[in-house]
């Protein structure tokens, strides 16, 4: 089943156990798939997954607007050989919380920062973590907290 949206309450949010979801402790999931891997969270609490091939550095330069200031400021500190996985990681993150708010990308992703570091920026009422994955690859989940 899909929970309403929280941006409309239209039925195309989050995908959830019927039944389950809107329960104390109920159980939720999250799915993604890239490159013939595939990544599933499951928790008592909403939680978001995202799995992705590290990109070409002209998708990181086509897409790197779409990041949060401090993500893009992150981005251009490194040696452009390292921006691709660095993009990478921060997608995941960032994907991962979206998919856990249950907006998805129909949230404006440059408006909460996640980072593009070697450890998630902190984001109030969720806990975010990357996930060892084979090289070429970033996974990140995201769970809420509060």
């Amino acid at each position: 089943v899909r929970e309403p949206c929280p941006l409309c309450a239209a039925p195309h949010g989050r995908p959830a156990v019927a039944g389950q979801a809107e329960e104390a402790g109920g159980l939720h999931f999250s799915l993604s798939h890239s490159g013939g891997f595939a990544l599933v969270a499951l928790a008592a609490a909403p939680v978001g997954a995202d799995l992705e091939e590290v990109p070409r550095p002209n998708v990181v330069d086509n897409l790197e607007s779409q990041l949060h200031p401090l993500e893009q400021q992150q981005l251009a500190a490194l040696a452009p050989a390292d921006r691709p996985a660095a993009f990478a990681r921060c997608w995941t993150r960032k994907e991962a919380y979206l998919k856990g708010t249950g907006t998805g990308l129909g949230e404006d992703p440059s408006r909460t920062p996640v980072g593009a570091g070697p450890r998630p920026e902190p984001v109030p009422g969720w806990l975010l973590a990357d996930v060892p994955v084979p090289t070429g690859h970033a996974a990140a989940w995201a769970l809420r907290t509060g």
